[in-house]
Parts: structure tokens; C-alpha cells; sequence
């Protein structure tokens, strides 16, 4: 909910990781590090493609990056955070980073692909209109992540998967949105701990 309160509030996390969440002594949450917060409609102004290529966008942590940013997106959506978000749960499943592997950009995209590249409806039309899309990237579409990894299964069930999966869309086109991911039936499972 912390996600969805700073988005009602225009604005962006911008670099949601597990480094970046504060868990307490009874299991309360908070976000930290807003230093690469996009606030206001900032995240509206323009950039140069050719510093992306150059660079690549600082601001989100390579292995919690979505495709849209590393395929050139720009201005980009809120959903970056969701991203993110469902980067740290596969995470907490996993015990290690979904990306780990990848050491620069171009790793990341393919790893994406590879891992979450299922495409649904016009997922694949969005990203195609891409600046950095290239029709070589269509090889690299892989398996559905949340079916192909047991561990997933095994900590948050059938419900909790559907919202990995949603979290985990390639596109923003098809991506939940952080309300969307408040109002998700699996957050109703889970035991809130008492105020503090």
C-alpha cells in the first residue's frame, strides 16, 4: 500500500529493490531511499535514447529494471514500481535476485525475455514500438516464470502466483498497477502485524 499511496500522490519509487524495504522486529514495512524518486510529472520529460545506450537509466538497479526502460521507454509509467515489487517477491522465493546473472543491459533484456517473455494480447505490438526493440529479441520469448519455477508455488499458491505474473508482465501494457496490486485476493491472505 506504501507503493500505491506514493503514486496517488504523483509520485514514482523509481528504484523499488530489496535493499530498499525495511522490515521491523514484527514484520512491518517501510520504503526507503527515495533519493531517485521521480515526483510531480517529471517523469514526462524527454531523454536522450543515445544516453540510455551510452549508460543505460541510473536511476532503477540493473537487475530490478523493467524492458521498457532498458528497451528506450520514455517518459515511462508508475508500473516501474510495480515491476520492482514483484522483482522482490519472485526474490523472496528464490533467496537470490530473479536477475542476478545479468551485468549489463543488454544480459538484463535477454534474461527478461528468456524468463518473463510470455507475452499476453498486445504486449508484443507495444514492444516493438520500442526505440531499442530488435526483431532479433522475438528468439529469445521464453516460458511463463511463474509456472516454470516451483518455489513460487510452493510460498505463495495459486493466488500469490497470479499476482507475481501480473507484476512480472513484460509490457506495462498488461502489468498491474500498484491499487491493482493492493485490491489483489492474495494480499487478503496475509496476516497484517500489529500497530505499532
Amino acid at each position: 500500500s506504501a507503493i500505491a499511496y506514493l503514486h496517488s500522490t504523483d509520485v514514482i519509487h523509481n528504484d523499488l529493490k530489496t535493499a530498499n524495504v525495511l522490515i521491523d522486529a514484527v514484520g512491518g514495512v517501510k520504503v526507503a531511499d527515495l533519493g531517485a524518486a521521480i515526483v510531480g510529472r517529471n517523469w514526462e520529460k524527454p531523454v536522450q535514447i543515445q544516453s540510455i545506450l551510452r549508460e543505460g537509466v541510473l536511476e532503477v538497479t540493473l537487475w530490478y529494471r523493467p524492458l521498457e526502460i532498458l528497451l528506450g521507454e520514455h517518459p515511462y509509467s508508475r508500473k516501474v514500481d510495480t515491476w520492482g515489487c514483484g522483482c522482490i517477491m519472485a526474490e523472496m522465493a528464490l533467496g537470490k535476485p530473479l536477475f542476478s546473472k545479468a551485468a549489463h543491459a543488454t544480459e538484463m533484456i535477454l534474461l527478461i525475455l528468456q524468463r518473463c517473455g510470455h507475452p499476453m494480447g498486445g504486449d508484443v505490438e507495444y514492444l516493438q514500438k520500442l526505440p531499442l526493440w530488435s526483431v532479433k529479441f522475438l528468439v529469445f520469448l521464453g516460458r511463463d516464470l511463474v509456472n516454470s519455477e516451483q518455489c513460487f508455488q510452493d510460498m505463495y499458491g495459486t493466488v500469490g502466483c497470479e499476482l507475481l505474473g501480473q507484476m512480472l508482465s513484460v509490457s506495462p501494457v498488461s502489468r498491474i498497477d500498484a491499487q491493482g496490486v493492493v485490491e489483489h485476493p492474495f494480499l487478503a491472505t496475509l496476516v497484517a502485524p500489529p500497530p505499532a
